[in-house]
């Protein structure tokens, strides 16, 4: 009988009475078995062959997102040894570099441990953030070359994070994660920080697990109102570069260093921050551009900054765009007096800036019997005042307006933020920018 007219049985007892020769169809031997198994069931070596590190396995595993930017993977393993016996820790790098994207690995002795770290572990504090933690969904495949994970549930990939802007000083990365997180899987939030301190910039990350959810945000949550202001959102320019050491987002492989910020102020009401960014391009390579808004508005308060990538661009935009035109208006064009330091730090770290710099705003509507002390103690609560003024004609009379010098330009913003169109005295001020600081 052929094999091609017998039954499955058959075929089975036939070759089964068959020694095992060669390549022929016999049994095949367990030690045969071993060997033709496909790679990925292989047996499993001893933790750490080859490699120098133990191998993470199935279900013994756990990824970490929400990371604070100065966790170590020795942080890492020291939090989650609590509940087992870790094998490795790692914290992912951004490519090249060694700045941390906000999430890791940790890999147990065995899965029952994973599993409780899951259960116990997640959302607790970490170096004063709140993590989460996860099984790892690529098990067996490792942290990888590039410093972070593939494919479903690990790293982000490309078009996976949002720039967002005009932020309120006050939100928090907490607020801007709940925020975005209506919309997909939150792997890390960031609000910006000044450089050594711990006030917003005004801007900040979210990175989701795809490219999706963030094409999602940017549809969705641009011009929506977070803490009281209309945030915008677009796609983060710079993905792939991180955050940077100084808390601000960099390019060509870091952010920006001091000095490389300027002040931009008498802008038309209609100037967005795309004009303002093709304006000074021109001059050099611009990392950020942000014209600032009315609280809870899309009104411009008439000023912006312009980041650079270096200081050298930045002092060539303060002497060639100066009094320039941008929308029919002639813009002014100073150095960010915050830039690379913390504010109301006077002097910028030994720079040849004087402790008196600051930035001005134009104060009208003024009562008549308003004085210099009246609008320095009204102004204080925004920040420093350096100095005030009230305009006299010549016999000694209020014109009904004046100046306020203040310490630094995000206290000139929030001055603006907090008085104008408030009422004074029974009349409605004005805020803004002044035209000759």
């Amino acid at each position: 009988m052929s094999a091609l007219d017998m039954s499955l049985d058959q075929l089975m007892k036939r070759g089964s009475s068959r020694p095992a020769k060669g390549g022929g169809p016999g049994k095949v031997s367990a030690s045969s078995r071993a060997i033709r198994r496909p790679a990925p069931y292989a047996a499993a070596k001893s933790a750490g062959k080859g490699s120098g590190r133990a191998q993470p396995q199935g279900g013994k595993s756990v990824y970490v997102g929400n990371l604070a930017w100065d966790v170590s993977w020795q942080d890492l393993k020291d939090h989650f040894k609590t509940v087992g016996q870790v094998l490795n820790a790692d914290v992912m790098m951004e490519p090249g570099t060694t700045r941390s994207k906000g999430c890791g690995l940790v890999t147990f002795a065995n899965a029952r441990d994973a599993a409780t770290a899951i259960s116990t572990l997640h959302d607790t504090e970490l170096n004063g953030r709140l993590i989460f933690v996860r099984e790892d969904r690529d098990a067996g495949t490792g942290i990888g070359a590039v410093g972070g994970k593939g494919g479903g549930g690990g790293a982000a990939g490309a078009g996976a994070s949002v720039y967002v802007g005009n932020l309120a000083w006050d939100v928090s990365w907490q607020d801007l994660k709940d925020h975005f997180k209506t919309v997909g899987q939150v792997l890390h939030a960031d609000v910006m920080m000044e450089p050594g301190t711990t006030r917003s910039k005004g801007c900040g990350l979210v990175t989701f697990a795809n490219a999706r959810d963030a094409a999602t945000a940017i549809s969705t949550l641009h011009d929506t109102e977070l803490n009281g202001r209309l945030i915008f959102v677009r796609e983060d320019r710079d993905a792939g570069t991180g955050i940077g050491a100084v808390g601000g987002k960099g390019g060509g492989g870091g952010a920006a260093g001091a000095g490389a910020s300027v002040y931009v102020g008498n802008l038309a009401w209609d100037v967005s921050w795309q004009d303002l960014k093709d304006h000074f391009k021109t001059v050099g390579q611009v990392l950020h551009a942000d014209v600032m808004m009315e609280p809870g508005t899309t009104r411009s308060k008439g000023c912006g900054l312009v980041t650079f990538a270096n200081a050298r661009d930045a002092a060539t935009a303060i002497s060639t765009l100066h009094d320039t035109e941008l929308n029919g208006r002639l813009i002014f064009v100073r150095e960010d007096r915050e830039g690379g330091a913390g504010v109301g730090m006077a002097g910028r770290g030994g720079s040849a800036v004087a402790p008196t710099d600051g930035c001005k705003v134009f104060v009208g509507g003024l009562p008549r019997e308003t004085t210099w002390m009246d609008l320095k103690d009204m102004f204080r609560e925004a920040g420093s005042v350096v100095r005030a003024d009230v305009a006299q004609a010549p016999d000694g009379t209020s014109k009904g307006y004046g100046t306020v010098l203040l310490g630094s330009t995000r206290e000139a913003a929030k001055a603006i933020q907090l008085f104008n169109e408030t009422e004074y005295q029974g009349r409605t001020i004005q805020v803004r920018p002044d035209a000759h600081p």
